[in-house]
């Protein structure tokens, strides 16, 4: 309910179920509202996202759990967070194995093998299409 009451119509309208995932999807869109799509603003756009959703958790006592992905298809940026305790892992990788030329991030490793890195708890991983990484802190303020 607070998801819905913050968004634009549009957003609020293209919601079609019920789903956890529908709804912070539609969060990221109204921060994401009227700006370029870059890398930049995507990362900024989710980390605003968890921040707003962590804000209402904390104000109910709610643990949260944001292991997010987003693409546009030329870039692709990727959460793990929790607000309390620990997060659920996430792990990358790029020109590896069967994916040579891409990058893969997953919530568990797909092979065994020294080439996954895992993603710091609390953080944000972004990569465009030259699959260069950055790597943000999520910090309460925004990332860092």
């Amino acid at each position: 309910r607070q998801i819905r009451d913050t968004l634009r119509d549009e957003y609020y309208t293209a919601i079609g179920g019920s789903s956890d995932s529908e709804h912070i999807f539609a969060l990221f869109l109204n921060y994401l509202h009227g700006q370029p799509v870059t890398l930049a603003t995507i990362l900024d756009a989710l980390s605003h996202t968890i921040r707003q959703i962590t804000v209402w958790a904390d104000e109910m006592d709610i643990r949260v759990a944001l292991n997010v992905a987003i693409t546009d298809g030329g870039y692709v940026v990727a959460s793990r967070f929790a607000n309390k305790g620990p997060s659920p892992s996430l792990y990358y990788i790029k020109d590896a194995g069967i994916f040579p030329q891409a990058g893969v991030i997953a919530s568990e490793r797909l092979w065994e093998g020294d080439e996954w890195t895992t993603l710091p708890e609390s953080s944000l991983v972004g990569f465009d299409a030259s699959l260069e990484r950055q790597i943000y802190r999520l910090e309460p303020g925004g990332v860092a």
